[in-house]
């Protein structure tokens, strides 16, 4: 889907079937713009990632 295609482009790898989240849909991947990375891969919208404040 759309997000794949942008998740692929963002971490600048060709398309593939590799990326795309799991089956089912209903998920995830978070991307820090100003460090240009990935913090985490696809995850389940109802399971947000942990907080990470101090």
């Amino acid at each position: 889907g759309v997000g794949t295609l942008l998740l692929l482009s963002l971490t600048g790898r060709e398309i593939s079937r590799e990326a795309d989240q799991p089956a089912g849909g209903g998920n995830y991947f978070a991307y820090e713009i100003s460090m240009r990375r990935v913090v985490h891969a696809w995850r389940p919208i109802d399971r947000p990632a942990p907080r990470l404040d101090g």
